[in-house]
């Protein structure tokens, strides 16, 4: 496998399972050093192995922004630049309008939103030190379209839309890229424990779910250079899901 991210350093969060784990692997397995976050408690350690090679794994809450700033910090010491910024890091609950609590609401938008953007805050002042960097948040295709039942986790997810075209408006001329990706339901351990991809898989026009390798692809391809001329996209990567 070329190694496309040799000298290059990842920072992922969200890693220790599902999207965020494939995610960390291959970029690893591509040549990158790894930074990789989530939540205390989590199985952050068993990811970490499943990386392998220079890896730096540490837990925090990313709603909190000084928790962001020590994150990049740590993996600058470590490391001595960060190239790549992954943010996976979210949450995926559902709640009808009527049992829609102020708490559940802030709830999702820390988890979704505001986690992303003080991640994205913490990592431009070093990818604007040294000239270049590539910063891809997961949104997903809620975020267009109807979904009553995930007003609170549509809305946050269109907010990381939004996030990506403004920072890459903001530093493109900074030499860093922004961009997003979308997916649709993706066949993680947790969405198989909630039984119902097989419901999901019924309205993709492909008739199938992404696996979380498929949508690591795409990060993968959108932090290497291979779209050195892509900026303030989001990718969606649905398998058609909402189109029928």
């Amino acid at each position: 496998m070329d190694k496309i991210f040799d000298n290059r350093v990842a920072l992922v969060t969200g890693a220790a399972g599902g999207l965020g784990r494939a995610v960390a692997v291959m970029l690893a397995q591509r040549g990158a050093d790894i930074a990789m976050t989530d939540r205390p408690g989590t199985r952050l350690d068993e990811s970490a192995k499943a990386v392998g090679g220079t890896v730096l794994a540490l837990e925090a809450e990313l709603a909190d922004g000084q928790a962001c700033s020590d994150l990049v910090a740590r993996t600058l010491e470590r490391f001595g630049h960060l190239d790549i910024l992954v943010n996976v890091a979210g949450d995926y609950t559902g709640s009808p309008v009527e049992d829609l609590s102020a708490e559940i609401w802030h709830a999702m938008f820390d988890a979704n939103l505001v986690s992303t953007f003080n991640m994205m805050k913490s990592a431009v002042p070093t990818m604007r030190e040294q000239g270049s960097g590539g910063i891809i948040n997961i949104s997903s295709v809620d975020a267009h379209l109807p979904k009553p039942g995930m007003v609170h986790y549509s809305a946050s997810k269109a907010g990381v839309n939004s996030l990506t075209r403004s920072f890459a408006t903001a530093y493109g001329s900074d030499g860093i890229r922004v961009n997003g990706v979308a997916p649709g339901p993706i066949a993680t351990e947790r969405a198989k424990r909630g039984g119902f991809l097989e419901r999901e898989r019924a309205g993709t026009v492909l008739d199938r779910v992404a696996e979380p390798e498929d949508i690591a692809e795409i990060v993968s391809f959108l932090a290497s250079d291979a779209s050195r001329s892509i900026t303030g996209e989001t990718v969606v990567a649905g398998c058609g899901y909402g189109m029928r």
